[in-house]
């Protein structure tokens, strides 16, 4: 693996990430809610999260954006990394298949909300 295939493995790794969890957020956002706490505590941290998870990598893979702060390529580094970020990527989409309508990205109980145990669930408490 050469330092521009892992990079383009990161994007489309991203990507998938993106595909799995944009599909099931609108498909949760049609139930109707409950109960939500959705303050501006809630929306700093999606946006930290979504800034040092997504924007701030993307930025550095496509155009080299905090290059001081890179390392030197290591191909087994990457290689473990893409391997890592694999069996995340399917860990992701277990929890996100085994929610189903119960999903949300911040902290909110639906009306029809049900306690989740099939799945991942049966195995792992909070595996996202």
């Amino acid at each position: 693996m050469t330092a521009s295939v892992a990079k383009l493995v990161f994007v489309f790794a991203v990507m998938l990430f993106a595909a799995i969890r944009f599909p099931r957020e609108y498909l949760g956002e049609r139930a109707p809610v409950a109960r939500a706490d959705r303050g501006w505590r809630e929306r700093v941290r999606m946006l930290s999260a979504t800034m040092g998870l997504a924007v701030i990598p993307l930025a550095h893979a496509a155009g080299g954006f905090a290059r001081f702060a890179d390392l030197a390529f290591r191909r087994r580094r990457h290689g473990s990394g893409a391997a890592l970020f694999a069996v995340a990527l399917w860990l992701f989409w277990s929890a996100h298949r085994a929610l189903g309508k119960n999903f949300s990205s911040s902290l909110v109980v639906r009306q029809s909300h049900t306690l989740v145990t099939h799945g991942i669930y049966a195995h792992i408490r909070h595996p996202m």
